[in-house]
């Protein structure tokens, strides 16, 4: 479930990213959002090795929802940022090192967590989930910015990453009491 929440508002990074700058920048939009995603670019290169080190004592869950929440964070900058460049560059960073923690742990903690005969039907279900979720935050959140414009589009992203926020802090509980041992 917070895989599913999580996907459908990381989808925004690629839907309502370039909605909102092109719509804040029309004659340069494109170029700045170029720019905006050069940026994630170096930071996933440069810092996905150092993060991996860095968070190599941290549960697998732990580090899924300190990603979400950096995520949670970049959206609600993006939210306030509407026209100011500078905003744009602080959220994509927050955005980029939420991404880098939730990729390093997905699927290890899926491979680790999920028994050998049950992985290709789990890893279908969780396909499914996020390819359903994404299409409705992105249908909803294209909604909100046609009629509303886009502060309540990232506001509705907010509001889906906040789900998947409170369902990995469950998924921390829960795993936690699973596999404690495994917990520092």
């Amino acid at each position: 479930m917070a895989m599913s929440f999580y996907q459908g508002a990381y989808s925004q990074f690629s839907y309502l990213m370039p909605l909102d700058i092109s719509k804040a920048y029309p004659e340069n939009g494109s170029i700045i959002y170029g720019t905006v995603t050069s940026l994630n670019c170096i930071i996933v290169v440069v810092l996905t090795p150092v993060i991996t080190m860095a968070m190599e004592k941290v549960a697998m869950t732990k580090k899924y929802l300190l990603g979400i929440i950096l995520q949670a964070l970049s959206f609600g900058a993006f939210a306030l940022s509407f026209g100011v460049i500078a905003g744009y560059y602080v959220s994509i960073t927050l955005f980029t090192l939420g991404e880098i923690l939730t990729t390093i742990v997905t699927g290890a903690f899926l491979a680790d967590r999920v028994s050998a005969n049950f992985r290709g039907r789990i890893y279908g279900i969780t396909s499914f989930s996020v390819a359903f979720m994404t299409g409705i935050v992105e249908w909803n959140s294209g909604w909100l910015f046609d009629h509303y414009g886009s502060e309540p589009a990232w506001i509705f992203s907010v509001a889906m990453t906040m789900i998947a926020v409170i369902a990995s802090f469950v998924l921390v509980f829960t795993d936690k009491r699973e596999y404690g041992e495994l917990y520092k």
